[in-house]
């Protein structure tokens, strides 16, 4: 600072130097004296230099008091906003959540713990808290009810306590239904009495045994649930989607969703629930004396057009709901080794081109009857000639079934995940080895498969008890295992009895090409023609368009397969994959291209109002393929402006990845079971 000291302010320089000083303070909002044009005065530069300073001191602490004064703003801010409206918000929502467990310990009382005292408490108890749910909706929300965005959600409430109330007077109707016969199915229905010890089969089977009566008297119960049904429908499902500023999110649409659909369903569905209870005790062998059923063991590793290769049969028979003790295990080349001695009597069916052609196979045989993707099809085809044919050979091995169940490998994994390891001639079959073992033994030769029905027979047959001796408190899960494992195609059923097959197959368990109606439609069926287990590492994926051409409705479908290389463990397996496929669509529709085919021609056919454009592809491992489809479909399809799609899943396929642009509107879906699709084409 000492040489700005002394300066004098007389030269053309210093006026500079004072000009730009002077401007640099007006710029900073400081009073400037006035300066004469003669600047004869001398000007302490240091004083200067100290009002700066001052200055800067000064706009600092101005700062500072502004920014505090902002943040206090936003403290002020958040605190009101969470305890007026983020607390009660989350206040109310324990409230609900607990309503939640509430309605998951009524369901528990009566399915895990038969105990209609416990129920019937719980059943109070929900109802009481339902109704007070309305009280800590005024207390804790009720300020809240004409803020934005909230109000909305304020006057459904109402709406779901009236929906609970009717589904609370349905479970008291269930209570009524069942208290006659409580004691005899092992519930406990007075507080001085223990819940009977039952075990699942015979839990189960005194179920079945009352199911007649439940259906004498289930009217009072679908129409409680239809009222509900239809307070649920004044919900708009899809803005529950719910996010309170990052605190608290949960998607509730699905679960919503699906509440409306069932409930307001009751009316369709409850026919149809009564009859099922009518014709079920029949067909597990309560009055009707034994019923044989046949179990067929679908290999989904060489996946064939219903869900796998049909490597080995059991039967077993059911009486009063409960398996007997007749249990037999077959290799399915058995049949066809039987029919051998009359091979030269008898005209087999033969086989589509593409089996001579890539299969080697003259004519067909039992252990390809499934070369329809239709099950009920399929299962016809095994009947008539080679199953008939087998029981005239010989009556002693091969006996009458009333009805068949296919299950796929993934079928056999996830019960074991449930029931636990069993136990076949000291072999351990748990989740994590079954496939793989059941893989080694089905890739035997045929020289060395002696045993091989052995072992395998052996397994269902330990499942099947596991199953039935299991603990009562498994029976929930299993259901619901079984109903899942359904609706994700890994169960096929076909039930002689015919009224019994139209309920399987109008709630689409008997594997049937479906009747989409006026829908456009698309169904993907890979038959491995290779005779290797190489589905383990190749996987599917699929882009689905539809657009306007030349005033023709015209569909791209494009799947890309995938062949991943095995693990260490399953390096045996590791063969060319061999797949003829198929793209079922509605009839009427016309093939445009199809490229990707590896074959000289396209395969087409017709079948329950489908057609099909099939092709050939073959895969090495670590290679991925494409191949496209175009088609036109007819135009009537495309009615009022809305394109309705189905999907329809194939059988021992687990999940695969759909990518859809229908008229520029684009989805992602990741499907395990069919699907259906609509969208407006304007």
């Amino acid at each position: 600072m000492d040489k700005f000291q002394n300066v004098k302010f007389g030269s053309d320089s210093n006026k500079s130097i004072v000009t730009k000083i002077s401007n640099i303070l007006k710029s900073l909002g400081q009073k400037v004296p006035n300066v004469s044009s003669s600047f004869e005065n001398k000007f302490n530069a240091q004083d200067l230099m100290n009002k700066n300073l001052k200055l800067k001191n000064t706009k600092s602490v101005l700062a500072f008091k502004i920014l505090g004064g902002v943040f206090g703003v936003l403290l002020v801010l958040t605190i009101f906003v969470y305890y007026v409206v983020v607390s009660p918000l989350l206040s109310f929502r324990d409230s609900v959540t607990s309503l939640q467990g509430g309605a998951e310990k009524l369901s528990s009382s009566l399915i895990n713990d038969r105990d209609l005292v416990t129920y019937e408490k719980n059943l109070l108890k929900l109802e009481n808290d339902l109704k007070n749910l309305r009280i800590v909706r005024d207390s804790k929300i009720g300020h809240l009810k004409n803020f934005p965005y909230i109000k909305d959600y304020f006057n459904d409430i109402e709406i779901f306590i009236d929906a609970g109330l009717k589904a609370l007077e349905a479970g008291k109707e269930v209570r009524t239904i069942i208290e006659p016969f409580a004691d005899a199915i092992g519930i406990r229905v007075s507080e001085d009495k223990p819940v009977a010890k039952v075990g699942f089969a015979d839990a189960v089977a005194t179920w079945i045994s009352v199911m007649p009566k439940v259906a004498e008297n289930l009217d009072p119960v679908l129409l409680k649930l239809d009222e509900a049904g239809d307070i649920l429908q004044l919900i708009d499902s899809e803005k529950y989607n719910i996010n309170i500023l990052g605190l608290y999110k949960n998607d509730l649409r699905p679960g919503i969703r699906f509440a409306q659909e069932t409930l307001s369903q009751a009316k369709e569905y409850g026919p149809d629930a009564k009859e099922a209870l009518l014709i079920f005790p029949g067909i597990l062998g309560v009055g009707t004396g034994e019923q044989r059923y046949m179990i067929i063991m679908q290999n989904d590793a060489e996946i064939r057009a219903t869900g796998g290769f049909w490597t080995n049969f059991a039967t077993f028979k059911v009486r009063n709901a409960l398996l007997t003790s007749d249990f037999t295990s077959k290799d399915m080349y058995s049949i066809d080794i039987a029919l051998d001695a009359i091979d030269r009597y008898v005209t087999f069916p033969t086989v589509p081109e593409a089996y001579s052609k890539f299969l080697k196979v003259e004519r067909q045989y039992a252990r390809d009857a499934n070369i329809s993707p239709d099950f009920p099809t399929a299962i016809e085809r095994f009947n008539n000639p080679f199953y008939r044919y087998a029981m005239q050979v010989n009556p002693d091995e091969y006996k009458p079934v009333n009805g068949y169940i296919a299950i796929n490998t993934e079928v056999v994994r996830e019960f074991i995940e449930i029931t636990g390891p069993v136990n076949v001639n000291g072999v351990i079959f748990n989740k994590d080895n079954v496939v793989l073992e059941l893989e080694k033994i089905a890739s035997l030769s045929l020289a060395q498969q002696v045993n091989r029905k052995k072992v395998l027979g052996d397994l269902m047959e330990a499942m099947l008890k596991n199953v039935f001796e299991s603990d009562s408190f498994l029976w929930p899960t299993l259901i619901d295992k079984g109903v899942d494992l359904m609706n994700r195609k890994q169960i096929l059923v076909y039930l002689n009895d015919i009224n019994a097959q139209k309920l399987v197959e109008k709630y689409n368990y008997g594997g049937r090409i479906i009747d989409q109606g006026q829908s456009d439609y698309m169904f993907f069926v890979s038959t491995n023609l290779g005779g290797d287990k190489t589905n383990m590492f190749t996987d599917r994926s699929y882009e689905s368009s539809v657009q306007m051409q030349d005033g023709k409705v015209l569909r791209t479908v494009r799947i890309t397969y995938t062949y991943e290389e095995p693990k260490p463990e399953y390096i045996d397996f590791r063969k060319r994959y061999q797949d003829w496929f198929r793209l079922y669509v509605p009839e009427g529709s016309e093939l445009v291209s199809l490229t990707g085919n590896e074959d000289t021609k396209v395969y087409t056919d017709r079948e329950r109002g489908k057609v099909y454009f099939g092709g050939f592809l073959t895969l090495g491992p670590g290679e991925s393929k494409t191949i496209e489809y175009k088609y036109y479909i007819p135009n009537n399809l495309l009615g009022d402006g809305v394109y309705n799609l189905y999907v329809q899943k194939q059988s021992g396929i687990m999940t695969e990845k759909y990518d859809f642009d229908i008229f520029g509107n684009q989805y992602t879906k990741l499907i395990d079971t069919d699907y259906k699709l609509n969208i407006s084409s304007n």
